[in-house]
């Protein structure tokens, strides 16, 4: 199964990635570590964005040629629209359908969690600040790809994990 975890920073996806992948056993494939361990000097640019997903799609087609096996992809906003065909068009390549959770957080949460982070050390991507996030949602484009929406800062963390095995289980239920 290949699961991908969608949204804005700062709104969840990481920690809702990892206990989705200790539920099912899967293994999360994170752009921004991959990013880090491809290039000894980091520009945040679109070009090494892409080229990080590129390997992860790549590793992600590997790992899926081994039935049972489940990914997620994690660290990527998918807001504009080119990373949405880009998601798509690798899926088909690996005959498979990603199911898509969305990530979703108030600003002021957001907010929180991104200085905690910051001052913590505790992200790969150096540059996650409160000011990137508003120029990131400020220039995203609408997912309309079919998802499972969760607000990440009005639901625990718990439920969002509860939500989300529900919807893979439904997803799983139509192929």
């Amino acid at each position: 199964m290949l699961i991908v975890m969608a949204g804005l920073p700062g709104t969840g996806k990481s920690a809702l990635a990892g206990r989705l992948a200790a539920k099912l056993g899967g293994i999360v494939l994170n752009k921004d570590e991959v990013r880090a361990d491809m290039f000894p000097s980091i520009d945040y640019s679109r070009e090494q964005d892409d080229a990080a997903m590129a390997a992860i799609y790549d590793q992600t087609h590997r790992i899926l040629c081994v039935p049972g096996n489940t990914v997620i992809i994690d660290g990527r906003t998918f807001s504009h629209a080119y990373q949405v065909r880009d998601l798509f068009a690798a899926a088909e390549k690996m005959r498979t359908e990603p199911r898509i959770v969305e990530c979703l957080a108030p600003d002021e949460v957001v907010r929180q969690r991104l200085e905690r982070d910051q001052q913590a050390g505790a992200h790969p991507a150096k540059n996650r600040t409160f000011p990137m996030y508003r120029e990131v949602k400020e220039r995203a484009e609408p997912l309309t790809a079919p998802r499972l929406t969760l607000d990440t800062g009005r639901l625990s963390l718990e439920e969002c994990v509860a939500r989300s095995l529900m919807y893979l289980a439904m997803e799983r239920n139509f192929d």
